[in-house]
């Protein structure tokens, strides 16, 4: 398995830091109610005896913070690791875990805060690795792929009263893997 590049990881976050996210110390773990807002199959859950489950990304976390009033208006950046089964589909860009730089925004006018949070994505990894980063329209937003890789994934969403738009600031190690085989 490639290694996940934690010198990549820090530079994501102060990127994202200076174009004025605020970064988050955000829980590794949440209640299976709040992971079920992204993940409706319990069996991709890594079940904490005392402690709920482990987060599939940084996304559950800030929906958490979000949904206590832990959260106001703004972008908001964290890193954490994913945790997330992904059964028959496991292979080389499929683990069980994997490193994440996660964007949050609480922003009003979903659409602009989907394109902008894919801007700024773009733009660190073109910077990172200078390969063609396509954009791929999906049901839920955007995609950004190298080489037919993808390498993050944007959506606004809504959910009891709140709203949130959010995307991959930079995954490790399937961004290094997709620079590699480019």
């Amino acid at each position: 398995m490639t290694p996940i590049d934690w010198r990549r990881l820090a530079d994501a976050l102060e990127f994202y830091k200076a174009a004025g996210f605020i970064e988050v110390g955000v829980d590794w773990h949440v209640s299976p109610g709040i992971h079920q807002i992204t993940c409706t199959d319990p069996s991709r859950m890594f079940h904490l005896k005392e402690y709920g489950v482990l987060v599939g990304s940084a996304e559950q976390s800030f929906i958490g913070m979000q949904l206590e009033g832990r959260l106001g208006p703004g972008r908001y950046v964290a890193l954490t690791p994913c945790f997330r089964d992904e059964g028959a589909e496991r292979d080389d860009i499929h683990g069980l875990y994997f490193a994440k730089v996660e964007l949050y925004s609480t922003l009003p006018y979903p659409e602009r805060e989907l394109m902008a949070l894919h801007a700024f994505a773009a733009t660190f990894m073109w910077g990172q690795c200078n390969l063609q980063i396509d954009t791929v329209p999906t049901e839920e937003g955007l995609d950004l792929e190298i080489a037919g890789m993808e390498v993050g994934s944007y959506s606004s969403r809504s959910f009891r009263g709140i709203s949130w738009t959010c995307g991959t600031g930079l995954a490790e190690p399937r961004f290094s893997m997709a620079c590699a085989r480019s």
